[in-house]
């Protein structure tokens, strides 16, 4: 019997299945006393981060003091710090329909936006309004915003009806939003139309090389590899024919260039954005220089760059990302110089950036109280504060074996529970398992979002599963954080976690010796961490004719044997303030961005800890001085589908180019002998010295 059926039984909230018993109405008493004492738990925790947010932010004014759009707009961004999302949705509805249109609308519209992106509280029709977003205060930027929030609600008619007014009112307006917008935000049949709208907008607009390549991205996110390979093409002959002197027009050649295999061609533009911003500092142009660093650049020439631009004396949004980007290349002694000359540490109203920098810079100094401050008051704000899992996409138990109760209410004392998210990930389950179970996990929580390939019925026969299902929207989860972060402050509080996708499995020193995780665990609490940072260390087989989907728990690993060995570390803002870069994805190139491959794996929930809006960075805490790698089995029997689902950008879409080649190993490619290896290599060690 495993720990976890021995310990006594709560239903978790949601659940529509009672476990069988001989007492049924005894039973279910007392499921309903455990399941009552857990959720006043979890609100006792969530009251608790609120009144700390009512402590640190001025109160909000009742809502008969309100009597001027500013005071509505103050009003309506305390109300959502605050938690009031409902209040903070009528203040700003009141200024949208009564002000005139101009910079105070636009501000309301922003934080209106937010609120239907992050809180599920919309009002489509203000948000599509046409006189708005036609006002000249970021057209584009609220246009954006309209597509995002009209897709995730499944409202694509008004969505439709909008596009086509300012399509034949205002056609650049468009244009210049299918720039910008976020794709994998968008469903596949408003990509299907806004491949359409950009075909109608070329006949506007034929030379300009943005729209094909947004046009050839949105085929991409269809699964119209050849089409986009071509739109591609079509893009880079537009950008080199322009010789536009446009730093932005510099970045999409090169991004283009990546796409299309022409990697001497984007180190050109590189180089040439390099000199451009010593010359002409601005915060646009170093952020197009930090994405093309991180595929085709070296730190000395991002570092030589931010030198030769300190003596431009750039504007205040200049420097503070240039400050991020000395942080990103292990200047870190010059980055704490300039962020306390640049960033007010004692304010409690930061903006975003300027948030993020106070608190790296709180957490080098050691203080992680008020590193935690401002992460509340930043990133923790684009999750849904106060009930992670409620709402559309609110989880149900599974407990389908007859006798099987539901899981404990928390984990027991010396017990490590695994947590994940899997959608039609059948062919890796058992490996994924099997895997775990050997470094000693002692549960799983597995949450299935409407699989179709048996998987869920797989898992609900293995006795240490327990399964939950959710048909909410794995992006609109923040890419299943939002239910993790719940079943985690639900049946794990102050506990060791460890979370991963099916298609990763965690390697450390010793851990092909007999080391398990409770040994890691030890040496983790005697190292004074609460969280272990690793990254994803992306492995394959030999050629493409290998690629196939695993038949046994053992035919991954057997199969995918390769793996790139040049990775080096950078710095980074968030726990556990180091990224990676390099691998094979870095060889073939995924533009627009390099992957972020920095992963968490495993963290103490005590004070407050949980997973960012991400899956890939936490709460402010004590990073391990030692480090861990993620077998990464990216490149496993369908990565196209697979990158569909869970990618966060069309930089996922790169599979195909790795796949036309025979033969899957480059220059930097090694054969995988297990964690020694690593151990070996320094690859356990890649990213530590840029903690913060």
């Amino acid at each position: 019997m495993s720990s976890s059926e021995g310990q006594s039984a709560a239903v978790p909230p949601d659940s529509d299945v009672a476990p069988a018993s001989t007492d049924p109405d005894a039973d279910l008493r007392a499921q309903n006393a455990q399941l009552r004492a857990a959720n006043q738990r979890l609100r006792e925790r969530l009251e608790a981060t609120r009144s700390h947010l009512t402590e640190v932010k001025a109160k909000a004014r009742p809502d008969e003091a309100l009597s001027d759009d500013r005071a509505l707009l103050r009003a309506g961004r305390r109300f959502i710090d605050a938690g009031e999302f409902e209040r903070a949705h009528r203040a700003l509805a009141i200024v949208l329909e009564s002000a005139e249109v101009g910079p105070k609308a636009g501000a309301a519209m922003r934080r209106l936006a937010a609120l239907a992106e992050q809180h599920r509280h919309a009002d489509l029709e203000l948000l599509c309004r046409v006189d708005l977003i036609l006002s000249g205060h970021g057209a584009p930027t609220h246009l954006k915003r309209a597509m995002t929030i009209c897709s995730q609600q499944e409202s694509d008619p008004k969505l439709v009806v909008l596009i086509e007014w300012l399509m034949e009112h205002e056609p650049a307006t468009v244009r210049d939003t299918l720039n910008g917008v976020y794709l994998a935000d968008l469903s596949n049949d408003v990509c299907a139309y806004l491949v359409e709208v950009c075909e109608r907008l070329a006949h506007s607009f034929p030379d300009d090389g943005r729209l094909q390549y947004r046009r050839a991205e949105l085929q991409d996110q269809l699964g119209q590899t050849v089409e986009a390979n071509e739109r591609r093409q079509q893009a880079l002959a537009l950008f080199i024919e322009a010789e536009d002197p446009d730093p932005e027009q510099h970045f999409y050649t090169a991004v283009a260039a990546l796409a299309c295999g022409e990697r001497v061609r984007a180190r050109d533009q590189f180089e040439w954005l390099c000199d451009h911003v010593q010359e002409a500092p601005t915060r646009a142009g170093f952020r197009h220089l930090d994405h093309l660093f991180r595929l085709v650049g070296e730190p000395s020439e991002l570092l030589s760059a931010l030198d030769g631009a300190a003596s431009r004396e750039p504007d205040p949004q200049a420097a503070l990302m240039m400050a991020e980007l000395r942080v990103v290349v292990g200047d870190v002694e010059r980055a704490a110089d300039d962020i306390a000359a640049l960033v007010d540490l004692d304010s409690e109203d930061l903006p975003y950036q300027e948030s993020l920098l106070a608190a790296w810079l709180h957490a080098r100094r050691g203080d992680l109280d008020a590193a935690r401050r401002c992460h509340l008051r930043t990133v923790w704000p684009k999750s849904d504060r106060w009930f992670n899992a409620l709402g559309s996409d609110s989880l149900r138990y599974l407990a389908e074996r007859p006798g099987r109760g539901g899981p404990a209410s928390t984990v027991a004392p010396g017990g490590l529970p695994v947590f994940a998210v899997l959608k039609n990930e059948r062919p890796r389950i058992e490996a994924f398992l099997e895997h775990y179970r050997g470094l000693g996990a002692t549960t799983f929580f597995m949450v299935d979002n409407d699989s179709t390939d048996g998987g869920l019925e797989l898992l609900q026969t293995q006795p240490d599963v327990h399964c939950f299902h959710t048909s909410g929207g794995i992006r609109q989860s923040h890419y299943g954080v939002r239910w993790l972060n719940h079943l985690m402050q639900l049946h794990a509080p102050d506990h060791w976690v460890l979370t991963a996708d099916l298609d990763e499995h965690l390697v450390y020193r010793g851990s092909d010796d007999g080391t398990d995780l409770t040994d890691l665990i030890a040496r983790l609490e005697g190292d004074g961490a609460m969280m272990l940072r690793t990254f994803m260390l992306g492995l394959f087989p030999a050629s493409a004719a290998d690629i196939r989907a695993p038949t046994g728990p053992t035919d991954l690993v057997e199969t995918h044997r390769y793996f790139d060995a040049d990775y080096r570390g950078l710095g980074m803002l968030d726990a556990p303030y180091g990224d990676v870069i390099g691998g094979a994805r870095r060889r073939i190139g995924t533009p627009p961005a390099h992957p972020t491959l920095v992963k968490t794996p495993m963290f103490h929930t005590g004070e407050g800890i949980q997973m960012n809006c991400v899956t890939h960075t936490v709460s402010p805490g004590t990073v391990a001085s030692e480090g861990g790698v993620l077998l990464h089995y990216k490149f496993a029997a369908d990565p196209l589908e697979r990158s569909r689902y869970s990618s966060h950008s069309p930089q996922e879409n790169w599979a195909h180019r790795f796949f036309e080649a025979n033969d899957l190993r480059g220059p930097a490619s090694v054969e995988f002998t297990g964690a020694s290896q690593l151990e070996e290599l320094g690859l356990f060690d890649v990213g530590s010295t840029a903690r913060a």
